[in-house]
């Protein structure tokens, strides 16, 4: 018997009958096990065991709402997935895929995008065109630019960029006005642009591990902010409008070049993780004492010489420091049950 076209095999498998899809997969398993995965982007037996596992018991393949296909090893995204047009969650992290099809435009109810750990380098611009996107992850793939499309998402509300090779944040990021987290770290990003503070609902912004020597003044819009995150770049100096951020709950400023620290930090009541280690601090603003929520403190890899005694009135605040001790608390501070002055195992 001669074997039937490929192209009878796409068919069989574009089709919402199971006896008609699993004679697809037979038929593709002994005539065309290269060409299929050439095609799908995976082999056969893959495809199958997907199937077998999820979509035989599922009463209408195209009515499916959640998808994962993580670690499967797929180079192409298999192409039934575009046909899915009621899928609202899709999952792909941890592939080889290279390539973002134009197709994914068909998934108008997609809602989150989870593409992380691939080998991406760039997006299409039809990523514009899913208008419910509330959450797009891209975390470590091989980005150098953010798709502008990407500015078209007016409802997104997360955006995992970081372990990219982005350098620019550009200046339409201000068009994600619904955006909560951003995520931008272990780029090679330096400078934050004056647009990033528009994101007036911005309550996690991320830039650890990139290249940023300032911050700019405008940060004081950011008010919803909760998480700011600048480790691990060349900050030398903390702007004054720092103090504004009255939502302020985590600041991580370690492994900068900051001499100095403002005043005005003594005004982030709610402020409850303050990272200041690996710098090149020499004093610490008496201001600290006020942040009476405050439960860590780090401050160790510094030339401090001296802590201010307000630091007392931090009644559950840790305090972790290092270097001369004798000099560090020569104001006595030691007397003070409420602090505790440790080395933390990283």
């Amino acid at each position: 018997m001669q074997k039937p076209p490929f192209s009878k095999i796409l068919t069989l498998l574009d089709n919402t009958e199971k006896p008609n899809i699993e004679l697809g997969l037979n038929i593709a398993k002994y005539h065309y096990k290269d060409e299929f995965e050439e095609h799908f982007g995976c082999s056969v037996e893959d495809y199958e065991d997907f199937y077998e596992g999820f979509l035989k018991n599922v009463e209408d393949i195209f009515e499916i709402r959640n998808l994962d296909l993580s670690n499967k090893g797929l180079k192409k995204i298999p192409y039934f997935v575009f046909s899915l047009v009621h899928l609202e969650k899709l999952q792909l992290n941890n592939n080889k895929l290279e390539i973002l099809p134009p197709d994914i435009q068909n998934l108008q109810n997609l809602e989150f995008l989870y593409l992380n750990n691939n080998r991406l380098q760039e997006l299409p611009a039809e990523i514009g065109k899913l208008k419910k996107l509330r959450d797009l992850y891209m975390a470590n793939n091989q980005l150098q630019v953010i798709c502008p499309n990407i500015f078209q998402l007016k409802i997104l509300d997360s955006l995992y960029l970081n372990d990219n090779e982005i350098s620019i944040i550009s200046k339409d990021i201000y068009c994600l006005r619904k955006l909560y987290t951003l995520n931008l770290s272990n780029n090679k990003i330096l400078t934050i642009p004056i647009e990033v503070c528009k994101l007036e609902n911005l309550k996690e912004l991320y830039l650890e591990k990139n290249k940023i020597r300032t911050i700019p003044k405008e940060i004081t819009k950011l008010r919803s902010l909760e998480g700011l995150y600048l480790s691990n770049n060349q900050l030398r100096i903390i702007p004054d409008e720092i103090g504004d951020l009255q939502n302020l709950q985590e600041l991580h400023l370690s492994n900068n070049k900051i001499r100095h620290i403002s005043y005005e930090v003594g005004q982030l009541k709610k402020l409850q993780y303050l990272y200041l280690h690996d710098n090149l601090l020499q004093k610490i603003p008496k201001e600290i004492g006020k942040l009476k929520k405050l439960n860590y403190l780090f401050l160790q890899n510094n030339k401090l010489k001296l802590l201010p005694k307000t630091l007392k009135k931090l009644k559950k605040c840790r305090i972790y420091t290092t270097g001369n001790l004798d000099l560090i608390l020569s104001n006595k501070l030691r007397n003070y049950a409420n602090i505790q002055f440790n080395t933390p195992n990283y």
